[in-house]
């Protein structure tokens, strides 16, 4: 559910200027005499992996709010897909890669949820 304030930052990004998520945000220097240079859209990506740590944890739950927390994944994951396939705004590698992330989202939570369950009812093999 997270998700969805990505995709919000991400438009907001893009229609503030198009060209912002190749804005260098910060350099780190390496020991080997290297810098790094980190973008707004390494920054999407890198606040994508966190949220996602975030909903699978949550997906560990099984109460009813989890059920419709799946339902809720599932309906973001579809909406990702649309705006990437259909939006001129969306079809970039850092928004197919949140694209992805919502898949995961939506896979780990039906599969931690479904052996979570599994546990609390005492169904073994």
């Amino acid at each position: 559910m997270f998700f969805i304030y990505l995709a919000l930052a991400y438009y907001d990004f893009y229609y503030s200027d198009g060209s912002i998520l190749e804005q260098v945000l910060f350099t780190l220097p390496l020991p080997s005499q290297r810098t790094v240079e980190f973008t707004v859209g390494n920054f999407l990506l890198a606040l994508g992996l966190i949220l996602l740590f975030f909903e699978i944890f949550k997906s560990t739950y099984t109460n009813t709010s989890a059920v419709i927390e799946h339902v809720l994944s599932a309906l973001v994951f579809i909406v990702y897909v649309l705006f990437f396939f259909y939006s001129s705004l969306c079809d970039s590698p850092v928004f197919f890669i949140l694209t992805l992330m919502t898949l995961l989202d939506v896979l780990t939570g039906i599969i931690i949820g479904i052996a979570a369950a599994r546990r609390d009812v005492g169904l073994n093999n």
